[in-house]
């Protein structure tokens, strides 16, 4: 009998719908903390400005509408009882939380690099778990 039912599972695998979804809305309504997160300070030139300003609502919209766009498709495959299709797409998403955890290490950024290098290692788990790995 496997230490944790796949219904848990499937509970967990909503968790990471849901933290995407929360992740990519904070993305969208506050574009510039998201582009400082990832490094893209305005520059404090004139005309430089509205470029910088128009880079980070790009930088936010971006971020915001793929984590959307993975929340919306983690719920789908769970309202069609495709479990094991979560566990595929939450394991694809590390190569993007790979990338992310770069950026934002390379901004030396160490607080939200530790706290994404966990979330992320926390969403591999439960997408192995998903993809029945822990059976």
């Amino acid at each position: 009998m496997p230490l944790i039912s796949p219904s848990t599972w499937n509970t967990l695998g909503l968790s990471v719908a849901a933290t995407f979804a929360l992740l990519g809305s904070g993305a969208l309504f506050d574009t510039k903390r998201t582009a400082k997160l990832f490094s893209l300070q305005p520059s404090t030139g004139d005309e430089k400005t509205t470029d910088a300003g128009a880079s980070s609502s790009l930088v936010g919209l971006l971020v915001g509408s793929r984590d959307i766009t993975m929340a919306t498709t983690l719920f789908a495959l769970h309202r069609a009882g495709q479990t094991d299709a979560m566990g595929t797409v939450i394991l694809s998403s590390m190569i993007i939380c790979a990338a992310d955890v770069y950026i934002v290490w390379k901004g030396k950024k160490w607080a939200e690099t530790a706290m994404f290098a966990v979330g992320a290692g926390i969403w591999a788990a439960i997408g192995f778990g998903l993809k029945g790995y822990f059976d």
